[in-house]
């Protein structure tokens, strides 16, 4: 609460409502379109993560969407991991340590990517920056990025007396699969580009619908900023106040006005959770709660 009421401390709540009056309110369905389309790329990914496991895309898309709409009725969202391991583990049968070496893979790739795109984002408040230090930039944070994953591997191979631990030793032998397949981690890492950018264009067309000017890949930047802060930081159900105050806090460094930020706030948070949470809501009707899911072979 606190939270929120600092997002809209200062806020001139005519200039947000004139905003909204103006809006193109059909965009919201191409952009919610965007999100679900996100989802399924992401699925993909994690598809791909199951090395020497069968675990459909559209399944794993359900899960997913499943666990992230339960973890944003937490006020501390923890839940997302616990809902998806549990219906991979109870209700299609999946190896315990693979399922939570996967979740973990997610996470880290998730995290290096981000980190890469944050960064190089924020050289577009340089406006002198040429084409040959965008390049170079792009480049070094590709080798970033790439290299963290790669030192990851390598400290987890020498740290030997951490491998007595089953799912340490899962997410090594996880972890070790992608980078004796290199082609499989670069696809892994593109994947994961082409998830965000998806999500990107999807804030984009609202920010475009508000009349911002900013360009795709400065809403990339500020829907990773945003998103990662509204899901990680508690707060009300569904990331009510940490994704409002950290939308009007980085449009803020953008030099766009409160008013605009926290309208972009509003829609923006609504096309990224509102399709998550009915998919989400549909697969828990469809399939019941996971931890009391009935075990059965995978099919």
């Amino acid at each position: 609460m606190l939270l929120l009421a600092a997002a809209v401390r200062g806020v001139e709540w005519s200039a947000v409502l004139a905003a909204l009056d103006h809006f193109p309110w059909l965009i919201l369905f191409p952009a919610a379109l965007l999100v679900v389309a996100s989802g399924l790329v992401r699925a993909y990914r994690w598809h791909l993560l199951f090395l020497g496991e069968s675990t459909g895309v559209l399944r794993l898309f359900l899960i997913e969407n499943a666990g992230i709409a339960f973890n944003s009725f937490l006020p501390i969202r923890v839940g997302a991991e616990v809902v998806q391991y549990a219906f991979l583990t109870r209700r299609y049968n999946r190896p315990s340590e693979l399922v939570l070496a996967t979740l973990a893979l997610v996470r880290t790739v998730d995290l290096a990517v981000t980190i890469g795109i944050v960064l190089y984002g924020f050289l577009l408040v340089r406006r002198d920056a040429s084409p040959l230090q965008y390049l170079g930039a792009g480049l070094g944070v590709t080798v970033l990025v790439v290299g963290s994953v790669l030192a990851l591997w390598l400290v987890m191979e020498r740290w030997s007396w951490l491998a007595r631990h089953g799912l340490v030793r899962a997410y090594t032998g996880a972890l070790r699969g992608l980078v004796a397949r290199p082609r499989r981690l670069f696809s892994i890492l593109a994947i994961t580009l082409f998830q965000w950018v998806l999500l990107g264009l999807s804030a984009w067309l609202v920010a475009w619908g508000l009349g911002t000017g900013i360009n795709p890949l400065t809403a990339l930047v500020i829907t990773l900023v945003v998103f990662f802060v509204g899901t990680t930081l508690p707060g009300l159900p569904g990331a009510i106040g940490p994704f409002e105050l950290a939308a009007v806090s980085v449009m803020e460094f953008y030099e766009i006005s409160a008013e605009i930020a926290f309208g972009f706030a509003l829609l923006s948070h609504a096309v990224l959770f509102l399709p998550v949470i009915v998919i989400g809501a549909v697969t828990f009707v469809a399939w019941g709660v996971p931890w009391q899911a009935k075990e059965r072979q995978p099919s």
